[in-house]
């Protein structure tokens, strides 16, 4: 099943173990560069259906309130839905559906979005959004930076922003 597209270079795949192996087999054939990647399980495919129902018991004890600002999803593309319920379900088909990581930036672009920033470990999204983004006007940044102190880089990434003209607040 196609997992993750992620970008225009970027495609990822899941499956069974030999599955897997045989597209990847396939893949290398036929001129096509192909690397398996170590996941714990047949993300975003529906060999995990069965942790549908854990998720949605799960999600039915947590209170889930209304975003206060439009979230958008990788599996629709769109905003998340203002329902509690609805989110909750749309958590849920998460496990089973594509990710469509291209379409979602897209979307947030044609929706006026100019700054991207990744939160979490490395850069991986930054890059993405660079390769789907070309030559738009746009920023993509990330909260870190392999082999740059946590710190030092927190500094870089508030200065970019604020020579975006984000305001930046450094009372706290």
């Amino acid at each position: 099943w196609m997992a993750n597209l992620n970008a225009p270079q970027q495609t990822i795949i899941t499956g069974t173990e030999s599955g897997v192996r045989a597209a990847v087999e396939k893949f290398e054939a036929s001129g096509i560069r192909a690397k398996r990647l170590a996941v714990a399980c047949a993300f975003h495919s529906p060999l995990i259906a069965t942790a549908c129902q854990p998720l949605r018991e799960f999600l039915d004890g947590m209170p889930i309130r209304s975003p206060e600002i439009e979230i958008y999803s990788n599996t629709t593309t769109g905003a998340y839905s203002r329902q509690p319920e609805a989110i909750a379900e749309q958590l849920v088909d998460h496990l089973t559906r594509p990710v469509r990581f291209v379409e979602e930036i897209e979307a947030l672009y044609e929706a006026g979005v100019r700054i991207f920033i990744e939160a979490g470990p490395r850069n991986t999204l930054t890059g993405l959004v660079n390769q789907i983004l070309g030559g738009k006007s746009y920023v993509a940044l990330a909260s870190d930076q392999p082999k740059r102190h946590g710190l030092t880089h927190l500094n870089h990434l508030l200065g970019q922003l604020a020579a975006q003209g984000v305001p930046v607040k450094l009372d706290r």
